[in-house]
């Protein structure tokens, strides 16, 4: 099993950390409804995980099919923030892609299954469920694709010692749990839903103006990131300069004066002509002049 630490695959600090007791009583398999790009989506989960205002990425751990690779996330013994109501008495697993759209790899239940033997040192041997399974939940995570391979990932694990670890498993559908008088933590497959929607809406804008985002899939890649960041640093466009006003000779505003145009008054005729008094003195100039 190839598992990358958090400092391996570059995560951000947390802002904070709560320990749960070990062994944990549940573990939880999730999607993340957005598509593979291995270490990529990893990066991007973290950040949108952040911007929302938790301390870390949501999940325990995060497995990529495309590159057959399990990522640390908050890890063992660490409250998360996947599955509301259960997240200091449980740990989960989130497999990056959409499996409600997208079939499952043949190597999965392996990989997984091998996984499950691992993950027997905290707790189950056994996923005790999707997050659709958990109390409260109202999602279709972690995909009907996925979430119908489970009996068949859990018969394939086996841990160190040669068992599957039944005994240390409680039921798919475990009795409701009791949830302290705190928030519960929202449902992260909705809102991953909901910036994928939005990443979708920015990444059509980019390419409309002319900034190649790459693929427009919801992901916030690298392409992504430098197409935004061109449309940021590209100078907004000049307002048209307005035509000079016409200016007019001493002679013209001297016929305009004889002929009356401007009033009477010295003052009056100044302002109406919209000149200094060192103009208008040239112009007073060449009235007298012409008299």
């Amino acid at each position: 099993m190839k598992l990358l630490t958090r400092e391996q695959w570059g995560a951000l600090p947390a802002t904070g950390r709560s320990t749960i007791q070990l062994p944990v009583e549940r573990l939880w398999l999730h999607h993340t409804a957005s598509a593979d790009h291995g270490v990529l989506s990893v990066r991007s989960a973290q950040r949108y995980h952040l911007s929302r205002g938790w301390n870390d990425i949501g999940y325990s751990w995060l497995y990529s099919p495309a590159t057959r690779t399990f990522y640390e996330g908050r890890g063992a013994g660490v409250a998360g923030a996947h599955t509301g109501g259960d997240n200091f008495r449980s740990h989960a697993l989130c497999v990056i892609g959409n499996y409600d759209l997208s079939t499952v790899p043949a190597h999965v239940i392996d990989d997984l299954a091998e996984f499950l033997a691992w993950h027997a040192r905290y707790g189950p041997a056994q996923f005790t469920g999707g997050h659709r399974d958990a109390p409260g939940a109202s999602t279709s995570c972690p995909g009907k694709n996925l979430y119908r391979l489970l009996p068949s990932i859990n018969r394939h694990s086996v841990t160190p010692e040669g068992d599957t670890g039944q005994d240390k498993v409680p039921p798919a559908k475990v009795p409701p749990i009791k949830v302290p008088p705190a928030k519960p933590a929202p449902d992260t497959t909705t809102e991953e839903a909901e910036v994928k929607e939005l990443v979708t809406g920015i990444q059509e804008a980019l390419k409309t103006a002319g900034f190649d985002p790459g693929a427009v899939d919801g992901y916030w890649g690298p392409k992504t990131q430098a197409a935004f960041a061109r449309a940021l640093a590209k100078p907004a466009a000049k307002p048209a300069a307005k035509p000079a006003p016409s200016v007019k000779s001493v002679s013209e505003m001297a016929d305009e004066v004889i002929a009356g145009k401007h009033g009477q008054g010295h003052a009056n005729r100044r302002r109406s002509l919209g000149i200094t008094k060192y103009g208008y003195a040239k112009v007073r100039a060449e009235v007298n002049r012409r008299f």
